[in-house]
């Protein structure tokens, strides 16, 4: 009976401190609903593919964007509207007998990304005194196809590289008899 006294009062003292909690918030009680994970949503699902014969790629782009080919070896994607200069992500394909001159930079390596199934490195380095510039590179054979990104002072469209990166797949011979869109 000595026993239960003091143990009837801790009782009323652990409760009491619970409720204290529970009122300013400390205690959260989560509802035993039912809860479902909300899918993931493909951002890319509705944009436009761009393809290249030549080459044998796939590769999309938003819809307010456009694309402008010089030849099948180098295109360009930019927002409609933007200068050509400003904000683009740029395809540029070379193989292993082509001579190009590369650019002499500080690279930084910033991330890694999965492009059509080879893990690759995406690289910056400013230009200038506000330009920066994105770079990575995919084998495929004989073939380099380096994507590039110039961000001047706007950083609204740099999410969109990694994002146009992320679509580009390597077609299969079969499925390049269709025309550049």
């Amino acid at each position: 009976m000595h026993l239960l006294v003091p143990l009837i009062l801790a009782l009323i003292v652990l409760a009491g401190i619970g409720y204290y909690a529970y009122k300013n918030g400390q205690i959260k009680l989560i509802p035993q609903g039912n809860l479902s994970p909300t899918p993931a949503t493909d951002e890319t699902a509705n944009w436009i593919e761009y393809i290249n014969t030549k080459h044998s790629y796939l590769v999309k782009y938003p819809e307010n964007w456009i694309y402008k080919e010089l030849n099948q070896d180098y295109v360009y994607f930019n927002p409609l509207g933007v200068s050509d200069n400003d904000q683009s992500v740029s395809i540029t394909v070379t193989n292993s007998k082509s001579t190009i001159n590369s650019v002499i930079a500080d690279f930084k390596t910033v991330r890694n990304i999965t492009v059509s199934g080879q893990e690759i490195e995406i690289k910056k380095y400013k230009s200038g005194t506000s330009v920066f510039r994105y770079i990575a590179k995919v084998k495929n054979g004989d073939n380099t196809f380096t994507f590039g990104f110039s961000m001047y002072t706007d950083k609204k469209y740099e999410p969109y590289f990694d994002q146009i990166l992320s679509t580009f797949k390597f077609l299969e011979s079969s499925s390049t008899d269709k025309n550049n869109r």
